[in-house]
């Protein structure tokens, strides 16, 4: 049921950017896509530090719900930037705010049953929390980067 939400929800989001001709957002998620394919690629051949319930490989909902999630944290960091009126110097500060909730997300899949750790990691030391916040950063959160600074230099 999660996997449909998730497929839904995806899907629905692309439709609302492609018909709102909103290229950017759509080349964003693209690109997020190819970061967390390939961050999971790494997790499962090379790295081995997850596993997925009921699953031989990565499922295809991680996959997309990483993809979300980038593109989720993009639009808000714009959003609160916009809300609070902040100069553009304030971005990156505000980005790193939101992508710390990134570790909270992991526990929650792992707490769910959704994948389970195969290496034995004290869930909230603060190394755990780094290395978790260190591999959303790349795979997920890095790719929004350049669409922050292009959108920073675009609102001057």
């Amino acid at each position: 049921m999660f996997e449909l939400f998730i497929f839904i929800s995806f899907a629905l989001i692309l439709f609302y950017l492609a018909f709102n001709q909103r290229i950017s957002d759509i080349a964003l998620i693209c690109i997020i896509l190819f970061s967390v394919i390939t961050g999971e690629a790494l997790n499962l051949f090379v790295y081995r530090a997850t596993a997925y319930t009921g699953h031989s490989g990565v499922p295809l909902f991680i996959i997309f719900a990483g993809a979300l999630l980038g593109w989720a944290v993009f639009r808000l960091t714009l959003i609160s930037v916009r809300l609070f009126n902040l100069r553009p110097i304030f971005v990156f500060p505000v980005f790193i705010f939101i992508t710390l909730s990134a570790p909270l997300i992991e526990f929650l899949g792992v707490q769910s049953g959704l994948w389970y750790w195969l290496k034995p990691y004290e869930p909230l030391s603060f190394l755990s929390l780094i290395g978790v916040w260190k591999f959303y950063f790349i795979f997920v959160f890095l790719p929004v980067l350049p669409f922050l600074v292009r959108c920073c230099i675009s609102c001057k």
